[in-house]
Formats: structure tokens, sequence, C-alpha cells
């Protein structure tokens, strides 16, 4: 076989040397990966329920009359659970030498050490304390394991699951919407789930399956992305011309402001991974999506005294309501010591954690953050998120499925979504799904960028990714 040959075709291979496609399934048949089926089946539904996060509750409360006896955080434990199972099973191979994981490790053992903090002046309880955590760093967690030792689910199952699901909340939301109703129950009897929703006689967020509004448009901001780098298959782009504009609607019903910002950006970083050769520029869309929600901030600021007494898009008051929330725990942080500064004070936005629980909404990831672990812990969870980032970028340097794409568009948003929310810690569940995923969707030559890949240089064929 020659490389000056044009009509030969080598085979495929990842950029750690490991032959792909064909040659990779037959040897994970060989060691014994059709064990894995059940315990890939139980991580792809608490991964995709990690996404549709009120689905779940839902399920439960018409099963059980009004109430929600399973918490969602027994589904992450249980995850957590198939992770060691799975490397017995692999007889003890995982991934090494991996950023991520190493960034993951120094954010949890600094996590370990602020449990000794919290425990020593902030008067927490143990449980407390990793309550709180489970809210904001869990997922983070779920993630970072995920890549050390990967699940191999295939890509293509969860993008079918994903369709599915999108289909059931634009159906559930769309109802909500003309109906001006939330036609889901909000509250379950016993309390242990409660939608968070904005609503009055005249206008209402539809949130569909999901826990708040942002995680509805949030969902559509990362199936809108999907479907744009499904567009390389010819056969999908009739629908998709009809799919996606009823998915970019969605995030107008959510009223979700900063989504539809987020939306903007998402579907630039899909349509330059899935078209463009050259991705140097796509590696700092993040920060320019940043940017452009401080000026959309200071625009609502300087708006607000314009814009009142309608609750629409154009009205700014909710903005400002925000502002009112950041000085009170800014002015809170000015009082307390450098320790607690640095090393937090356990507050985190969460109704059911009461001890631990802020009078008032965040409504900022970095702020909570600081509120939580302290100025030190967020400098470590932004080193985490943006390791993240650079993790999916690098498997999508020689070509990558449809959900890496959507994945990784959806990633470049995080630090935009964190200037008016909590959601980026919803961002990592979309990477989770990433983090578990091991498929091929080959691209050919002709668009990747060849001189970047050895591979290619080498002569012909088609290139696949896959993560050993």
């Amino acid at each position: 076989m020659s490389g000056s040959n044009p009509s030969t075709r080598l085979p495929a291979f990842s950029r750690f040397g490991a032959p792909t496609l064909s040659a990779a399934r037959s040897a994970s048949t060989r060691r014994g990966i059709t064990l894995l089926s059940p315990i890939q089946v139980l991580a792809a539904i608490a991964a995709l329920s990690f996404v549709v996060n009120g689905a779940l509750q839902q399920f439960e409360m018409q099963v059980t009359g009004g109430r929600v006896p399973f918490y969602p955080a027994v589904l992450k434990v249980c995850l957590l659970g198939l992770f060691p199972i799975t490397l017995l099973l692999r007889g003890g191979r995982y991934k090494s030498n991996q950023r991520a994981v190493v960034f993951g490790l120094l954010f949890f053992g600094y996590l370990l050490f602020d449990v000794l903090f919290l425990l020593f002046y902030g008067n927490y309880k143990v449980s407390e304390i990793l309550l709180g955590y489970n809210t904001y760093f869990s997922l983070a967690l779920l993630a970072i394991v995920s890549l050390l030792i990967p699940l191999k689910i295939r890509s293509r199952h969860l993008v079918i699951s994903l369709c599915l699901l999108a289909v059931a909340c634009a159906v559930i939301g769309l109802e909500q919407y003309l109906k001006n109703a939330p036609i889901l129950p909000t509250e379950s009897s016993d309390k242990h789930f409660a939608v968070q929703v904005f609503s009055s006689g005249t206008y209402f967020n539809s949130f569909s399956l999901f826990e708040v509004p942002k995680a509805f448009a949030l969902f559509f901001v990362f199936i809108s992305s999907l479907l744009v780098a499904m567009w390389r298959r010819s056969r999908y782009r009739p629908i998709i011309l009809v799919l996606l504009p009823a998915s970019m609607a969605m995030c107008w019903i959510a009223h979700a402001r900063t989504e539809l910002v987020a939306l903007g950006w998402a579907l630039i970083a899909s349509a330059y991974l899935t078209f463009r050769k050259s991705r140097s520029f796509i590696r700092w869309i993040p920060i320019a999506a940043f940017v452009s929600g401080i000026a959309v901030a200071f625009v609502a600021y300087f708006s607000f005294s314009q814009i009142t007494g309608v609750h629409s898009f154009a009205n700014t008051s909710s903005f400002v309501a925000r502002i009112l929330e950041w000085r009170y725990y800014v002015s809170m942080l000015r009082d307390v010591g450098a320790g607690k500064l640095l090393f937090g004070m356990g507050f985190v936005e969460n109704a059911s954690l009461s001890a631990i629980n802020g009078p008032l909404s965040i409504d900022n990831i970095y702020l909570s953050v600081v509120l939580d672990i302290g100025l030190i812990g967020l400098i470590l969870y932004l080193m985490l998120a943006w390791v993240l980032w650079e993790e999916v970028l690098s498997t999508l340097k020689f070509g990558a499925t449809s959900l890496h794409i959507a994945v990784a568009a959806t990633m470049s948003t995080f630090f935009l979504m964190g200037i008016f929310s909590n959601a980026p810690g919803l961002i990592v569940a979309y990477f989770l799904l990433y983090a578990i995923s091991d498929d091929v969707e080959p691209v050919p030559i002709r668009d990747q960028d060849i001189s970047e890949n050895p591979r290619a240089r080498a002569g012909g064929g088609n290139v696949g990714v896959v993560r050993a």
C-alpha cells in the first residue's frame, strides 16, 4: 500500500495512533466490552436526566400521585458507582495523562480541603457542605471521572435519544406557551421538588420538563447547534430546514434573554466547527461571548429608566433586580475576613438547603462560587471550565461527531451564561454527554486541516477520532 497512490485507503487512526472504526470495534469486543452494555444504558439514562433535569421528577410525580421519593443526587451516586465497575470489567485499563483529569483532581482536592475550612470556620455540618457541593460541582466530578474511565457509549444512540426528548419537550413547552399555564405540576407534595418559574396573569415562562425555564432554553441552544452540525449529511437537510427555526423558537418562548444571546454564539461556533477547516479562531469564542454579555449588561443598566412597566424582552427590571442582589452579596463579602473571602462561606443557591442558603437569589456563577468556596475556588473552577472546553476542541481537531460539535458549541457559552445565572452548572451536563460517548463519524480528508494531520498527509482515506 503506497501513500503516493491517491486511490488507496489507509486505516483511520486517532491522534493517539490507535486504529479506528472496525479495528477499534473488534478490539473492544475482544476486551469484553459487550459486558458493559447494561452499564452503558444506565449511564446514558442518568446523563440524559441531568440534561433534561426535571423529567425524572415529573415522571415520579405522575406515578406516585405528586411525591418525589427518588432524589436526583442518588442517580449521581449510582452513576459514580458505575465507573469502578467499568474499570474492573476492563481489567484495570484507564486513560491517563489528560490535562482535564489533572485539573479536575486539583479542583476536587481543593474542595476536600475546603470542607475542613467550612467545618471549623463556618459551623456547618458535613452533610450540608456536601449537599451544597452537589448543587454546583457534582456534574463536573462525574465528567472528570468519565474522561478517566470512558463508558464508550455510541454517540449516535445518544443523538437519537436527545432528538426524541427534544420533540417531547417542544410539544409540552409550546402547549404551556399557548395556554399560558404550567400544565405540569410545579411543586411536589413532599416539597422535594419545585419548578422555579415566573408567572403573572398575562405572562408565563415555559419550562417544559425542566426545573427552570433557562434550562429549557439552554437545551434548545444545544439542539439548534446539533442540527447545524448535522447539516453535513445531505439526507438530513430538508428536515433541518424545518426543525432549526422551531428549535430556536423554543428559546424564545422560554423568555430567557441570556440564552438568546448564547444561542447566537453557539450557532456561530457550531457552524464554524462544521464547515471551516482552520479552527484557530474558535478557541476564543468563549471570551468573545463573555465580552458580549458584559455589553448586554451595560445596555440593560442604562436603558432601565427608559423602559419600565411592561414585562417583555425589552424590559430590564429583572436585570436591575439582579444588580441589587449582587450588591447585597458583594457588601457581605466586604465585611468578612480574608479567610472567608479566599476560601468561601458555604453559601449555596438551593432552596432545599435553608441552613446554607442566602436570603436572595444570586444569579451569577462567579459570585455564587466565591460565596461557596472562595476566590481560590473560583479561580480553580474557571481554569477547570477552560480546560474542559479545550478538551472538547482537541477531539474536534481531526473530525468529530455531530454530538461533539454541539457539545463544544454549548460549552462555548459557559462564561457568558455565568454573568446572569447559575446555568453553567447545567452546561457541564452536556460535557458529560461528550465524556461518556465514544463514536467515530469519519470526515473526508478534504474537509480537514491536512497540515495538522500526519495520517492525512500520508495519503487518502477518511480519518476518524476515537478517544481510546
